[in-house]
Parts: C-alpha cells; sequence; structure tokens
C-alpha cells in the first residue's frame, strides 16, 4: 500500500508540474490523488474490522463495507492510472 501511495502521489505531482496547461490531465492526477487519500482511509476500516475487532458467525454490515469498497478503490486505482499512462502517451505521440 505505501508503494501505490508513494508512486500516485509522485505521478500526480509530476502531472501538475509538467502538464499544468492540460485539463485533460490534471483532472484524472488530481481525482487518482483523492482516490489514493480514500483507499487509505478504507483500508484502515478494513484492517480493523478484519484483524482487531472479535470474528462473529455473521459478518457485520461495516466489515462487508469496508473490505467491499477498499477492493473496489484498488481496481479503479490501478484503471485510473492505466488510463493517464494510456492518455500521456497518446498526447505524446501528437
Amino acid at each position: 500500500g505505501f508503494f501505490v501511495f508513494v508512486s500516485s502521489i509522485v505521478v500526480m505531482l509530476r502531472i501538475l508540474k509538467h502538464y499544468e496547461h492540460e485539463k485533460k490531465l490534471v483532472y484524472p492526477a488530481l481525482f487518482l490523488g483523492v482516490l489514493t487519500l480514500f483507499q487509505i482511509a478504507i483500508g484502515m476500516g478494513a484492517f480493523i474490522y478484519v484483524f482487531m475487532l472479535q470474528e462473529t458467525i455473521q459478518p457485520e454490515a461495516g466489515k462487508i463495507f469496508f473490505v467491499t469498497a477498499h477492493q473496489t478503490l484498488g481496481a479503479l486505482l490501478l484503471a485510473m492510472s492505466v488510463f493517464l499512462t494510456l492518455r500521456i502517451f497518446r498526447m505524446e505521440k501528437s
């Protein structure tokens, strides 16, 4: 998780520094940064529910929410990273 956080912050800062005039890159980069912060917060909740709280026979709604949201945000982070990569390559080619 730490490496994902660092790499997404580095990507966001580099885009804001080198492509600040390109709104097609700035908005997705900011979205990537916000998603990363949400992923960390949801990951903490998932960690608390999975490892720190007492296990019950039927999972609680909070555990289901945090674990599912954490996995979904991870997939969204991956998709946004691929989207930004492809958009940058496309802009560099033209």
